[in-house]
């Protein structure tokens, strides 16, 4: 397969007087001897979130499920938090609003009242299904609204076994028990893969085909990437993406993600979890920030431009030259802007990406840049490869546990004291 995109760190090295050699001298040998070891677990499979890349033969079952949804359903609620949804969410977004032979998609990642009383009040639930998704089994907030939707078609007199499938761990847990006391189908959660690295399992795979996306394909842009990496990894974009963002996390502790494209915008927030969630321990890890252009050079450019140099700024950029409806002529002399004459948006989001990343460069801003092909599911595929090797790299660097969550767990634990103590009590006194 051909390259997907084509990864670009020069400008950034070069505005910062650095070049690869003195950031490969950085690397400790005990940190190279981990490194080996994290290229060696990934070539034998040890990691199933990025060997599954490899197959296609699971996708068939998957495609079935959603033909006999599509036949029954017209609306599909995800109920899901974090790595739950938001894989899931870059995927179905990339489709865009207006995805044709798709169901009405709705993802729950949030307990607001507001949210979830108004689906259960407004959608006709006769022609609704719930995806419920919890790897563990006992996310809180995958339960609470799991019960009120069991609840709601309960009251409507619909056989809930028809409407809800479960989504969870092998084993012995909360949701699975709840479902199976009540007949209703439970698919199971790939062992040994956290929930910020599901995308490329069913986890992720199931919305998207509900949304028309080609999962086969999607699978295959990462596979390209991670056979890449594994062939060269030291001299592999993931690598040097890594070491890069390690070694400037001291001075430029804050991290932009910016894809130029709406359809790379939940993108950019399933990355924010992934860096943040997996890099963010032990008093280290970079702080990302999503944002998408050109919309945020009307808002985050300023800062990014005149305030504290502590930032490293990700653009991507897809090959979107020759894509949208051209400008009438006519209409432009009319306004009296001579260079909209003829042009396609395409051109002009294409052109702010390259204004943007110049500027930034010339503000002292180093700036990495990803020129994508035209956008399919290919490069989506290879984009999310490319971030999940990247992380797994800069955990190495970081010496932390790229795959667990402890602080996310503490945050639970005094949830349930919460709960459990004070059921009926306010904390502020308002």
């Amino acid at each position: 397969m051909a390259n997907l995109y084509q990864y670009d760190d020069m400008v950034a090295l070069s505005t910062l007087s650095i070049n690869r050699n003195v950031l490969e001298d950085t690397i400790p040998n005990e940190v190279k001897e981990k490194l080996n070891q994290l290229v060696d677990d990934l070539e034998s499979g040890v990691f199933p979130a990025f060997s599954i890349s490899s197959r296609d033969e699971d996708i068939v079952g998957l495609h079935l499920l959603v033909e006999n949804w599509k036949k029954n359903f017209k609306n599909l609620i995800v109920i899901g938090v974090g790595g739950s949804s938001l894989g899931a969410q870059a995927l179905v977004n990339f489709k865009g609003k207006f995805a044709k032979n798709s169901m009405d998609i709705y993802f729950l990642d949030n307990v607001d009242p507001t949210t979830v009383d108004g689906l259960i009040q407004n959608l006709p639930l006769t022609e609704t299904v719930v995806l419920s998704v919890s790897k563990s089994g006992s996310t809180l907030e995958t339960m609470a609204q799991t019960l009120l939707f069991f609840e709601a078609f309960k009251v409507q007199g619909l056989p809930v076994e028809n409407h809800i499938v479960g989504l969870t761990e092998n084993k012995t847990n909360t949701l699975r028990n709840f479902l199976e006391s009540h007949n209703i189908p439970i698919l199971n959660h790939p062992e040994g893969v956290g929930g910020r690295f599901t995308v490329l399992t069913l986890v992720g795979l199931i919305p998207a085909i509900v949304a028309g996306v080609d999962a086969v394909k999607i699978r295959q842009g990462a596979l390209s990437v991670l056979e890449s990496f594994l062939n060269s990894p030291y001299q592999s974009d993931s690598f040097y993406g890594a070491l890069l963002s390690v070694y400037l996390s001291e001075e430029k502790n804050i991290q932009y993600m910016m894809p130029y494209s709406d359809r790379l915008r939940k993108f950019s927030e399933w990355f924010v979890q992934l860096w943040a969630e997996s890099l963010g321990k032990d008093g280290v890890g970079t702080t990302p920030v999503s944002a998408v252009g050109s919309t945020d050079q009307h808002s985050a450019l300023q800062l990014l431009m005149d305030g504290p140099k502590d930032k490293l700024v990700t653009l991507i950029v897809p090959d979107s030259f020759d894509e949208g409806s051209q400008i009438s002529s006519e209409l432009a002399n009319q306004v009296g802007i001579e260079h909209l004459k003829g042009l396609n948006l395409g051109k002009l989001i294409y052109h702010q990406a390259q204004g943007t990343a110049d500027a930034l460069t010339a503000a002292g801003v180093p700036v990495r840049t990803f020129y994508t092909q035209k956008l399919t599911e290919e490069v989506l595929g290879a984009l999310i490869m490319h971030f999940m090797l990247e992380t797994a790299v800069a955990g190495v660097l970081f010496d932390v546990n790229t795959w667990d969550q402890p602080g996310v767990e503490e945050g639970k634990k005094r949830t349930l004291e919460y709960l459990m103590t004070s059921h009926n009590e306010k904390k502020a006194p308002v």
